[in-house]
């Protein structure tokens, strides 16, 4: 969806990528007419390649919205660092800030932070090859809306958020279900892979929500769930809950290029939701809201491709 101009350049231990671009700037569909974007996007990422096994980065992302109350105006930078010095480990470290004005009716200056830390660890020689993943990321919330100045981070909405741990399929690396924008959220994840027989793959992944200031909702997450504001008597949470992920891939079936992913998401919510009972006052003394009870949300994806 992105129309523009890309620029690449690799040297012998480092890389350089430039581009402009603008979302959907010509219309290309057969049955539906795209309203034209308001949004451009100015890229510059720079990659050191000089020591063997470590890749060391920077960016700048400026995101211009001309209408404002869309998405805003709004610079990242940020530094990563990743690599696979062994066979057996390898690791990923990333960091930015957020400067710019959101899309808020009044504009309030942005100022957020965010890190993804992470590493995984492989037994290769060891019965079904288990490896342990375990990471961390952290967004910055605004714990203070009435001081002129909004601290949540945001992500470009251009990311993908997806990853390998353990095994050779792509996956929804803050949760298949929930599948979160890393604003206003601490998120713990912990990894199992194993791998059965030669070309079958297994993830099991474990991740755990926080949200950094009480909040009204999880941002460009899948949750429509309302969550506890305060104002139905019941003190408020930051516990989002927790999902449980399982990914399965599957190579070379019956000797050919066929491959399969399987990917599931469930979900259990934690303390920041409430769940009401019916009734049209939530804080009634005949019907008093609850805390989020065990509803859970699943969420299944099945990929055949050659």
């Amino acid at each position: 969806t992105l129309d523009g101009v890309h620029i690449r350049y690799r040297g012998e231990s480092y890389a350089t990528e430039v581009s402009v671009t603008r979302e959907d700037q010509w219309d290309l569909t057969v049955y539906d007419s795209l309203p034209r974007s308001t949004i451009k996007n100015y890229i510059l990422y720079h990659e050191y390649r000089g020591i063997e096994d470590h890749k060391i980065g920077a960016y700048a992302i400026a995101r211009f919205d001309s209408l404002v109350r869309s998405e805003g105006r709004f610079k990242l930078l940020g530094i990563r660092a990743y690599g696979r010095p062994t066979d057996e480990f390898n690791y990923w470290s990333e960091a930015g800030v957020v400067r710019g004005i959101d899309e808020a009716r009044v504009p309030q200056p942005l100022h957020g932070s965010a890190f993804d830390v992470g590493a995984t660890y492989r037994f290769a020689n060891v019965f079904l090859q288990p490896c342990f993943t375990v990471a961390t990321a952290y967004g910055s919330g605004d714990g203070n809306s009435r001081d002129g100045i909004n601290r949540e981070y945001r992500q470009t909405g251009m990311q993908s958020n997806e990853t390998k741990f353990c095994g050779v399929s792509q996956f929804k690396r803050y949760g298949e279900f929930i599948d979160p924008e890393l604003s206003n959220l601490r998120i713990h994840t912990l990894g199992f892979g194993l791998r059965p027989l030669p070309n079958v793959f297994v993830d099991v992944v474990h991740h755990q929500y926080t949200l950094s200031h009480n909040a009204t909702d999880v941002r460009n997450g899948s949750i429509t769930a309302q969550m506890n504001t305060g104002l139905a008597g019941l003190p408020q949470s930051k516990k989002v809950g927790r999902e449980l992920d399982i990914v399965v891939g599957l190579r070379r079936l019956f000797d050919t290029k066929w491959a399969v992913d399987l990917r599931a998401g469930l979900f259990f919510p934690g303390r920041a939701y409430l769940r009401n009972d019916g009734g049209n006052n939530p804080a009634s003394t005949t019907n008093p809201p609850r805390r989020a009870d065990p509803d859970r949300g699943l969420r299944v994806l099945a990929v055949l491709s050659y």
